[in-house]
């Protein structure tokens, strides 16, 4: 019995260098992403019809992301990303008459902090999840349709996203939706006209993108 429990010993002792050998404890890191893509604009943003109509046709997106490692499977996400999108100048000027634009863009920037997080990395694959909150700004373009000023103001609002995505080696590739609630005013607005009213401002992106860390 005595050599039974002396061998049983040895053999837990050499079963657990082995494995403390093994184990790589998990060390925080930081990584860097860079995307662009398509944005493209999502519900009564991209409507052209209707007084909420946005008349956002698609556009192109940059963005920047910073990952800190929480864990193996979660990282603590802060993200930038700025879209542009063109309004439909066409379908507008067959509205209305005398119709004129200071500038035929909406310039949307997205301050978000979120997780980003998934399943463990196999070999170079990985498949990940994020869900954020922030802030974002708006920049409005002026109208004037049928003698008709239309204005909005720039405005700051709350807003999320949601989205994954998959990276192999350094490429990523992901889709992501985000939401905002900007407060439009003016006089005469194009979505909410002669009001000050809140709305929502959604777009869908399609994301190419290389990571560094």
């Amino acid at each position: 019995m005595k050599k039974f429990v002396i061998l049983f010993a040895i053999l837990f002792c050499g079963r657990t260098i082995l494995l403390a050998q093994d184990y790589e404890p998990f060390k925080p890191s930081i990584k860097m992403k860079f995307y662009s893509g398509l944005s493209l604009p999502m519900g009564n943003f991209g409507s052209g019809s209707g007084n909420s109509a946005g008349y956002a046709n698609t556009g192109f997106f940059g963005s920047v992301e910073g990952l800190k490692s929480l864990n193996e499977n979660l990282n603590l996400m802060l993200s930038l990303a700025v879209s542009i999108n063109q309004l439909d100048v066409e379908t507008l000027d067959k509205r209305t008459w005398n119709f004129t634009a200071s500038t035929e863009s909406y310039y949307s920037t997205w301050l978000l902090a979120g997780l980003q997080g998934g399943p463990e990395r196999e070999s170079n694959f990985e498949i990940f999840f994020s869900a954020s909150i922030g802030l974002l700004y708006v920049s409005f373009p002026e109208l004037i349709v049928n003698n008709i000023k239309h204005t909005s103001e720039n405005t700051v609002a709350f807003a999320f996203g949601i989205g994954s995505g998959v990276e192999f080696e350094r490429l990523n590739f992901g889709i992501r939706y985000l939401h905002g609630f900007p407060e439009y005013s003016g006089t005469g607005n194009i979505l909410y006209p002669g009001t000050s009213a809140a709305s929502s401002l959604g777009i869908l992106l399609l994301m190419l993108g290389v990571s560094f860390g």
